[in-house]
């Protein structure tokens, strides 16, 4: 995690990977005089959340030599690869849903973060894979639309994960993973005024429930939470939500809370933001999260935690902190 937040490659290879999956079973199954492994349960174990992990893993240990070539796939039209990583993640869908979560229950909080980690993950994938088919091709409102739903639904998990308050003793794995990805996607398609947004009063309010969920990503002075916060404000003048007459609580909090910025940089005559955007005061664990210069990620994986530092986009982050304006808005 160091190497990877101070731009280094990790030495550790996914490749030739061969390590089986990790028994189903409850912590009651191992004691110390057993002389043979135990029988692998069916069902929901102890052992859900690194299950979930490792499947995931598996997919990516898969494909990871495709790990940042998303976009070139699209623009030498190899749409015959593009069809199997999508199938093979379908197939990873359909294992999780039938051996995990099917057997979560809504009441323990580890199942409910499990299901929230395996689904978002899945939708993020789904993202990464086809938003590059935009820069190369161009794509119909159709498309735009699934792009965008796809987005939102990871915005729904991350307000729902923080909603829970049995959840809330895992506050420093949504931290680490927080997804900031679909919620910059999000963004700069408000800001251009995406057709493939059909609803901006839902998808203003759902923003205003992550904030809302999230207050602390308002007043936060790290780098990539500044810029969000910008992005947010250059969106919402772009494009307000139909319905809101004066600016919501959370856009005024972000407007006052970047304003406080500006004024202690202006006092400090200090015109730039500092340019160690990596020092450890600025770094975020969620800059794991890569994302192109157009929204588009790398490796579809890396949400799941088992991701690539080679997938990290550095001078995109680097550009986003620098000035929100990075973003295309055609």
């Amino acid at each position: 995690m160091a190497a990877q937040l101070a731009g280094a490659r990790l030495s550790m290879p996914t490749q030739g990977v061969d390590a089986a999956q990790p028994l189903n079973i409850d912590d009651d199954d191992l004691y110390a005089d057993m002389t043979e492994l135990p029988a692998g349960r069916q069902g929901a174990t102890d052992m859900i959340f690194i299950r979930t992990r490792t499947t995931m893993g598996m997919f990516h240990a898969k494909w990871n030599p495709y790990a940042g070539e998303w976009i070139r796939l699209w623009e030498v039209g190899d749409f015959k690869q593009i069809e199997a990583i999508e199938a093979g993640m379908t197939e990873v869908e359909t294992s999780l849903e039938t051996t995990i979560l099917r057997y979560c229950d809504v009441i323990n909080p580890v199942h409910c973060l499990v299901m929230a980690m395996a689904r978002a993950a899945l939708c993020l994938g789904r993202l990464r894979i086809r938003a590059p088919r935009e820069k190369v091709q161009g794509v119909s409102v159709e498309h735009q639309r699934d792009l965008i739903s796809l987005a939102m639904k990871m915005v729904d998990y991350v307000i729902a994960t923080r909603a829970n308050p049995g959840i809330r003793k895992f506050d420093w794995h949504l931290h680490s993973y927080f997804q900031w990805e679909p919620i910059i996607w999000v963004l700069n398609e408000l800001r251009r005024s995406s057709p493939g947004i059909v609803d901006y009063q839902t998808t203003w309010d759902k923003i205003g429930a992550m904030y809302t969920g999230w207050p602390e990503y308002i007043v936060s002075k790290r780098a990539l939470h500044v810029a969000v916060a910008r992005l947010t404000l250059k969106a919402w003048h772009a494009h307000p939500a139909p319905d809101c007459a004066t600016d919501p609580a959370f856009i005024t909090a972000l407007k006052g809370a970047v304003g406080k910025r500006e004024a202690s940089r202006s006092v400090n005559n200090d015109p730039t933001p500092q340019s160690n955007l990596w020092a450890p005061e600025t770094a975020d664990i969620a800059l794991q999260q890569d994302l192109d210069g157009a929204g588009v990620g790398n490796d579809p994986m890396m949400a799941m935690g088992n991701g690539s530092a080679d997938a990290i986009d550095w001078m995109f982050w680097d550009q986003l902190i620098r000035d929100p304006d990075a973003f295309p808005v055609s």
